[in-house]
């Protein structure tokens, strides 16, 4: 089995400081991973904090590789106490987390912990897309499971639904389902974890960035994050670094016409050859 890992990270074009921060590897145990975190562009120091958290989870993942999700409160309270010596605020882990793992046994797992999306293609070519989206606009953090008061005042300033919606992509077709669709007092991000198995070629996890894209000059020109996703999927060699070559080369396609992303876009992915 051959195991083909990369990611893309690009600052949005209305950002001073990339947000998101992203990293792939391979365990000791030769599993794979993927982890990218969005940080929330109102606290001071959310790029700081968005790469201890996706450091952190790294370290977790190599210390803790038979653990499927992470332990929370325990996590955050990690990231905030090693954010303390740098006088880090708790605001600046307020942060989106997404991962995806494949383990040898031919599994890829996903967390998803907020807002953004992940992607897994089956080997027959279709696309699914899990997207979730919360209607108030403001993800629940992670954060929010560090002090009970947090999570009082987000759900009193920040009452809505959490969506998740699953959109399967077989070429011309789209087809559109709700998955889930609860109030946000209800949601408890801990554990939540997808499984794929070896009928899938490639998994990948992606900021909601990859929604931000528009004509810099008519921001309501708007192009579909749909094709957005299949662009990242129009891979033609998956060898060495397919994921950035790849983003690079429709990024700069869409710069010709005028098009940019206005949020910061990370985008990361594993890809199993299928074996002869």
């Amino acid at each position: 089995m051959k195991v083909e890992i990369d990611s893309f990270l690009q600052i949005g074009y209305s950002h001073d400081i990339c947000e998101d921060y992203i990293r792939h590897g391979t365990l000791d145990n030769d599993d794979s991973y993927v982890v990218l975190a969005d940080g929330c562009s109102s606290a001071s120091d959310t790029d700081i904090g968005s790469r201890l958290m996706v450091l952190e989870r790294i370290r977790q993942l190599r210390i803790r590789p038979n653990e499927i999700f992470l332990n929370n409160p325990s996590f955050i309270n990690i990231c905030i106490e090693k954010g303390r010596s740098f006088d880090l605020e708790i605001d600046n882990f307020s942060a989106t987390l997404l991962s995806v793992t494949h383990r040898m046994e031919g599994k890829f797992i996903v967390e998803m912990y907020g807002d953004g999306c992940y992607i897994a293609r089956k080997r027959t070519g279709e696309i699914e897309i899990y997207r979730r989206t919360f209607t108030s606009g403001a993800p629940y953090y992670l954060m929010y499971g560090y002090d009970e008061r947090l999570k009082s005042k987000y759900l009193e300033r920040f009452p809505g639904n959490v969506i998740t919606e699953k959109i399967v992509v077989n070429g011309d077709s789209v087809t559109k389902t709700i998955e889930e669709d609860i109030e946000v007092q209800f949601y408890e991000p801990n554990g939540e974890v997808a499984l794929f198995d070896d009928e899938y070629d490639m998994v990948a996890v992606t900021s909601d960035g990859v929604e931000s894209f528009n004509k810099k000059l008519s921001p309501v020109d708007k192009i579909n994050f749909i094709d957005v996703v299949k662009q990242c999927f129009s891979i033609k060699s998956f060898s060495g670094e397919f994921v950035k070559r790849r983003c690079k080369r429709f990024n700069k396609d869409f710069e010709k016409n005028g098009y940019g992303h206005y949020d910061d876009f990370s985008f990361g992915a594993i890809y199993i050859e299928e074996e002869k």
